[in-house]
């Protein structure tokens, strides 16, 4: 099954995407999007040299919630064969 690119008129195919990596692929954003808040916020506060205290009230809770889902992510790949 195939389709149109609007913006420049050329066929693109359509594929059908696992659900292993549509989670990957959830989970790739959620990644960028707490790199680029801490980023962002470490800029916004001059760049601090110690900035591990707000890394830590801030953004290490959930980073390490996304490390989590990607162990499971990488198990159930390799349980799968895949």
């Amino acid at each position: 099954m195939g389709g149109i690119c609007r913006a420049n008129r050329i066929p693109v195919e359509r594929h059908s995407v696992s659900p292993g990596r549509r989670r990957l692929a959830a989970y790739l954003v959620r990644a960028g999007n707490i790199n680029w808040l801490a980023l962002a916020q470490w800029e916004d506060e001059g760049k601090p040299i110690n900035w591990s205290s707000r890394w830590n009230t801030d953004y290490r809770q959930e980073a390490a919630a996304l490390a989590n889902e990607l162990l499971e992510l990488l198990c159930d790949a390799e349980s799968s064969g895949g």
